[in-house]
This record gives C-alpha cells, structure tokens and sequence, in this order.
C-alpha cells in the first residue's frame, strides 16, 4: 500500500463526507493532530500481536 500524507486538502475532504464545511484555519488546526494519529495507527499497525487475545470481543448475543 503506498504511504500517503494528509494535507488541507484531505482534510476538507474528510470534512466534506460528513457535511462539515471547515474554515481555513480550523483545517490548519486539525491537520497536525490528524498527522499525529495517522502516525499512531501506522505505528500500530506495524505491532506484531501474534498470540495477543483480545481484551474485549463484541457479542451481539449478551446485549
């Protein structure tokens, strides 16, 4: 999968899938924390959890 950065642009584009129409300086807040947890999921993305359990599954049939 190639690597590809976020910018203003994606994150109008996120924005605009949702109905929000941001302003250019809420876009400009955002993106640094949007970079930061896109480098947080590729980080662990990259864990190898072989053998980890789950700590919580979903189970429709106790709800």
């Amino acid at each position: 999968m190639a690597e590809q950065s976020m910018t203003e642009d994606s994150v109008r584009a996120m924005a605009a899938l949702v109905g929000l129409k941001l302003t250019d300086k809420r876009v400009a807040e955002l993106l640094p924390q949007l970079q930061k947890s896109a480098a947080l999921a590729k980080e662990n993305r990259s864990l190898d959890l072989t053998g980890v359990e789950p700590d919580f599954k979903f189970d429709p049939e106790r709800l």
